[in-house]
């Protein structure tokens, strides 16, 4: 009992040092979108799913906005400050999530070069993912980590981290549950907390739905605000949104919930 005591007020102690330096610097341009999960889903399908943390005096983002590329529609939340996005999914069964940073904390400017919600629109200019990965000028932009989910031609979850100077790249398992975590916003051990819960809950729902993991977005934690799945820290850093992107062979489900105007709204993609 002691050593769980000394652990968790360690564990605060983490907490603190990391969130209250992030929010006393915290600038309404920057949005650090916190948490994402990957599951594989009935036969050939996948549900993706993103806590959006940012500050509440940010725009609010604008759901459902569509846009085509070519003869490729997307599906997205609109960011109500840069215009970009975080999250988005197309017709031709591919998927991208965004979190901003990449190993550790870096150094925020009063203004970035480029915001990184562009990257996922940029992405569709390539023919292939290799093309993306290999060749996109990232030198643009402040570190951030890239999810990408695709099934054309097979199904494959790859992970794009760029630090500032170099880029990494992944691939994952699409058979098997993952998540992340802003490496900007949490220190490693809540990180490593986060994914203890995630394992706890796959304990607990094996036979999972999108609402299940959606009731683990939302409801996630052990009752300390600052570090629960939606959380909040003073009035400069909260979770403002659950972004859930619900995919199939035949189409894709977009769920958006609003946490600050407790708006729901879901919208459907046909996978032509």
């Amino acid at each position: 009992m002691i050593d769980k005591i000394i652990n968790k007020q360690y564990l605060d102690l983490r907490v603190d040092t990391v969130l209250h330096f992030t929010a006393s610097i915290c600038l309404p341009h920057i949005s650090f979108m916190c948490t994402v999960t990957y599951l594989p889903y009935r036969s050939s399908g996948y549900i993706l799913t993103s806590n959006r943390d940012e500050s509440p005096f940010r725009k609010p983002a604008v759901f459902p906005q569509r846009q085509r590329i070519g003869a490729i529609k997307l599906l997205f939340p609109r960011d109500g400050e840069a215009g970009g996005s975080w999250m988005l999914t197309s017709n031709k069964r591919t998927s991208l999530c965004l979190l901003n940073g990449a190993f550790s904390p870096y150094n925020i400017t009063d203004k970035a070069p480029n915001s990184r919600g562009q990257i996922l629109f940029d992405f569709f200019s390539f023919p292939i993912i290799e093309d993306f990965l290999n060749y996109y000028d990232c030198t643009r932009f402040l570190p951030f980590t890239l999810i990408i989910v695709s099934s054309v031609p097979q199904r494959e979850l790859i992970e794009l981290r760029w630090d500032g100077t170099h880029k990494y790249i992944e691939w994952y398992e699409t058979n098997q549950p993952h998540i992340w975590s802003s490496a900007m916003l949490y220190p490693p051990d809540v990180i490593a907390q986060r994914k203890i819960w995630f394992q706890e809950w796959l304990q607990r729902n094996k036979l999972y739905d999108t609402q299940d993991i959606r009731h683990f977005h939302h409801f996630g934690g052990r009752g300390n605000i600052r570090t629960n799945m939606v959380m909040q820290v003073k009035d400069r850093i909260q979770t403002v949104s659950i972004s859930t992107v619900e995919a199939s062979p035949n189409r894709t489900n977009f769920y958006y919930k609003d946490l600050r105007e407790g708006n729901e709204e879901v919208e459907r993609l046909t996978i032509k």
